[in-house]
């Protein structure tokens, strides 16, 4: 029906464009008189018109190719609107067709509804009977499992009287049942009275009680015991024997630590308080010793010992006793422990020393003595030495400076002597050069190095008071 309705639309269509192609060409009929009419006109006025005649002859022109046009269209319209009603009567054909199916489907329908109400009083029965069969399922699988459990039950049951009769009396019921049975059909059987039985069971299981519990294992713990032991005695005798080597180790390490200790202590006071050591050469004279304490207490009282013994050092500057070395002064003391630590570069030199501050409690002379002690070394040691003594500052071959223009805040300087003037203070171009220095470190973090010429500080000899104002500022 939709097809046809679709087709009866189309051909309706095909109508009204028919028509109007009808009244296009009537119309151009009328205008084709209209411009014969004009054609007459325009012969009389030939000479004046012939513009216009050339004008309308272009419109007739064009009015033949739209009439050509258009009766093209109509023919084709004409074909079209045959094919439509060749359409539409085939859509009607089908339309019929349609109807007659329709007819027979709906028959069918109703035969199919009339089963399906039958299959249905069918389920419904056989849904019935279903859940009855289920109900009947589910009570035969709950007795199934009742039964079960029972089953497993006196099952457990005889497997735990059997493994208690075979553990208790040491019978196995499974071998002896079968001669128990063929005993009970023999003619001269005698029943056994149970109650004395089970009375005489419990007595025997009471003194088994009593006995206490067995260790069936004794046997086979003794033997791990017994290899426990033996492999703790080889342990004990490699314990012994390793600690019979270390012992060994021990004196053999103390008699070695004791020689190299002595001969080391020896040239170290050979170095120290010797004729040209280098007490005397610090001081200009005196004298100086190392020695070993004694024990005091115990039954070693009296003796000394290389490896236990304290160290006590003797110092006597020239001109002094003391008696103890406390009794010195800061600068003596200071002096002291120089010579003593040059006394050890001597015996055993390293490569760096650093010194902090050495030269704080030392006058002008000390300090020089100091300085011309540590050029000695020069050719096995390097010395870093940190100081605020301008003596010091002239004996190195190398400054590093740094100052605190602001309290908390360091600042890192570089200077050459000859930079500094009469008032203590920098040049222009020295000050301009360490700002540049201090740009430098501050991108790269080097510190700047204090340039000294050669023969600069040969030539220092007199105290520089200027430097130091340099320093301060």
């Amino acid at each position: 029906e939709r097809a046809l309705a679709e087709n009866r639309t189309k051909a309706d269509e095909a109508r009204v464009a028919y028509e109007s192609a009808a009244s296009a060409v009537t119309a151009l009929g009328e205008a084709f008189g209209i411009a014969r009419g004009t054609l007459g006109e325009a012969n009389a006025n030939l000479e004046n018109r012939r513009r216009e005649r050339r004008t309308l002859q272009g419109t007739l022109e064009n009015s033949q190719l739209q009439v050509h046009s258009v009766r093209e269209q109509v023919e084709r319209r004409t074909a079209q609107i045959t094919q439509l009603e060749v359409a539409i009567a085939d859509a009607t054909a089908a339309v019929e067709a349609s109807d007659e199916g329709l007819k027979a489907l709906a028959g069918r329908v109703v035969e199919v509804d009339t089963l399906l109400r039958a299959a249905s009083v069918e389920v419904e029965k056989t849904a019935g009977a279903l859940a009855t069969g289920r109900s009947t399922a589910a009570v035969f699988e709950r007795n199934w499992h009742s039964v079960e459990m029972s089953r497993r039950e006196l099952e457990i049951k005889r497997e735990n009287l059997i493994e208690n009769t075979r553990r208790d009396v040491e019978l196995d019921l499974l071998e002896s049942y079968p001669e128990h049975l063929a005993l009970r059909h023999a003619a001269e059987f005698v029943p056994i009275a149970r109650g004395l039985t089970e009375k005489e069971i419990s007595e025997l299981q009471g003194e088994i009680k009593r006995l206490g519990n067995v260790n069936i294992d004794a046997i086979e713990e003794l033997g791990q015991l017994e290899q426990k032991n033996q492999e703790l005695e080889t342990q004990l005798i490699d314990i012994d024997q390793a600690k019979e080597q270390l012992e060994l180790l021990i004196e053999q390490l103390d008699d070695v630590s004791r020689n190299r200790f002595e001969e080391t202590f020896k040239s170290v006071r050979e170095h120290f308080a010797g004729t040209d050591g280098m007490f005397r050469k610090l001081f200009g004279g005196g004298s100086a010793d190392l020695y070993l304490l004694p024990f005091e207490d115990g039954p070693r009282a009296g003796e000394t010992d290389w490896l236990e013994s304290g160290v006590e050092i003797r110092a006597k500057p020239p001109g002094k006793e003391p008696r103890v070395i406390s009794q010195l002064s800061g600068g003596e003391k200071t002096m002291t422990a120089v010579a003593l630590l040059m006394a050890i570069f001597q015996s055993k030199p390293s490569p760096f020393c650093i010194l902090d501050e050495v030269d704080a409690a030392l006058d002008e002379s000390n300090v020089e003595r100091f300085c011309h002690t540590l050029k000695q070394f020069l050719d096995r040691s390097h010395f870093i030495v940190i100081t605020h003594h301008k003596r010091t500052m002239q004996s190195c071959d190398m400054l590093y400076g740094i100052t605190m223009p602001q309290r908390g805040v360091s600042k890192r300087v570089a200077v050459k002597f000859e930079e500094v003037g009469a008032d203590g203070r920098l040049n222009k171009a020295a000050a301009e050069r360490a700002e540049r220095e201090n740009a430098t470190f501050d991108a790269h973090g080097a510190a700047p190095v204090i340039e000294v010429e050669p023969g600069v500080l040969d030539r220092m000899a007199a105290p520089s008071h200027a430097l130091a104002d340099a320093w301060k500022n």
